[in-house]
């Protein structure tokens, strides 16, 4: 569209906004019309969708940024058409972040078997990583949390502590302290932040990102040029970031990100591992940038809000050493009252539920609820695998012996085969609304 004439005066009274169509719309003076911002190209400027209708607004000093609402009223339909707005909502910086993250997530495994692949001997198929890249990924790896280490109430803490959902908490703290009045806060100075999995996925992305930008191109280095991956490799690495386990199919996509009041997907590592035929540079970016986003959508989803704003619901994914492998747990961590058949809220003590997904090798996928109301504690495991429940129920009289060992009321102990079902009367977060 081309640039509107000045056009007439606006009323006196609100704000107005002179616009143009490219074809004169069926509006009336009085009408109200509801408007979202598509774009600011230049100060004074605005591209507003108004039902089927893109309109150029002059908005004068006004600042509106793309996702806006507005309301808008017909003030005058001469040469030009001529809204008076009504009524300036901001965008939903929680739906802004949810967008941004959304197409860019992709589940841990992939990122996690690549970072095995890293750190070990490279398969004749694959190039060897830069030097800064390789130490980057290592110390990514030496920093997760041991298996045995969440053996440990402690160990356990800090693991949930550094698993990336609280990193903006801890920069909080930091300024709130003062850490970062003599300089910025790094690792060296703020010690909270060398074992966090986001800050050092943060790290690993910025090494990526440079190793990027300063390559250039093999002629001017005297090498050879690297011959390109086959398409048929590229696709398979590509189907491998977002399949990331063999039991998708039983389970759901663990691509899909965590919402309140869905169980998580188990995820397996080793299958990742088994699918990646090369690892490139640019592979690793890739998988680092979404797992990244993966962190910041569980970060959101954890946010407080919907018809229980005080409740505790924590969404996160747990990497953890055992030995030189990886597994991938993911957890919901819930702290509300438990609600009967019905979504009702009982009037007891509230309690708290953890659920839980992994798929450990010699093993296979499993889900599970576990719920500690005072001192009582109740279990639910779920595998879709038919020989995993009986095996799982074999070992249920060490775990109700291991329970009252430490003091606790042991309720319903249990292994199903299926699926964990979503929580009664749980809130779920609407990543994507279906709805017009």
């Amino acid at each position: 569209m081309t640039a509107p004439p000045t056009g007439p005066l606006p009323p006196a009274g609100a704000p107005t906004l002179p616009a143009r169509t490219a074809a004169a719309p069926a509006w009336r003076v009085g009408q109200v019309l509801a408007a979202t911002v598509v774009s600011a190209p230049r100060q004074g400027l605005s591209d507003l969708r108004i039902g089927t209708l893109l309109v150029r607004a002059q908005t004068g000093e006004l600042q509106l940024s793309p996702g806006q609402t507005l309301r808008l009223e017909v003030a005058s339909l001469r040469e030009q058409p001529v809204l008076r707005l009504l009524n300036l909502m901001a965008a939903d910086p929680l739906n802004t972040a949810l967008r941004t993250a959304l197409p860019r997530q992709q589940p841990l495994a992939p990122l996690l078997a690549s970072l095995l692949r890293a750190i070990g001997d490279a398969p004749a198929a694959a190039r060897p990583l830069a030097p800064e890249i390789a130490r980057a990924a290592q110390e990514l790896f030496n920093r997760l949390p041991t298996a045995a280490a969440l053996g440990q109430a402690g160990g356990l803490r800090e693991a949930l502590r550094n698993s990336g959902l609280f990193l903006e908490s801890k920069l909080a703290q930091a300024a709130a302290t003062g850490a970062a009045a003599a300089g910025p806060v790094t690792p060296s100075r703020v010690p909270a932040l060398g074992t966090d999995f986001k800050a050092n996925l943060i790290r690993l992305i910025q090494v990526l990102r440079d190793n990027t930008a300063n390559s250039t191109p093999p002629a001017s280095r005297g090498g050879t040029a690297p011959v390109a991956a086959p398409l048929s490799t590229a696709l398979a690495a590509a189907l491998a970031n977002t399949r990331a386990a063999a039991t998708a199919g039983l389970y759901g996509d663990p691509a899909m990100p965590p919402q309140r009041g869905q169980p998580p997907q188990p995820q397996s590592v080793a299958t990742s591992l088994g699918r990646l035929a090369t690892l490139e540079p640019l592979t690793l970016l890739h998988q680092s940038e979404g797992a990244l986003a993966r962190i910041q959508l569980n970060q959101l989803a954890s946010l407080a809000g919907g018809e229980r704003p005080t409740s505790v619901d924590w969404l996160l994914e747990l990497p953890v050493r055992r030995d030189g492998d990886i597994d991938l747990w993911g957890l919901h961590i819930g702290r509300e009252p438990e609600r009967d058949a019905t979504g009702g809220a009982r009037d007891d003590a509230p309690g708290w539920t953890v659920t839980l997904a992994f798929e450990l090798p010699g093993l296979g996928p499993l889900q599970a609820r576990i719920t500690v109301r005072g001192e009582r504690v109740t279990a639910q495991f779920f595998s879709p695998v038919r020989d995993i429940p009986p095996r799982v129920r074999a070992q249920l009289p060490l775990l109700d012996a291991r329970l009252r060992a430490a003091g606790l009321e042991v309720g319903e102990l249990g292994c199903s085969e299926g699926q964990l079902p979503a929580t009664v009367g749980a809130d779920r977060s609407r990543i994507l609304d279906e709805r017009a």
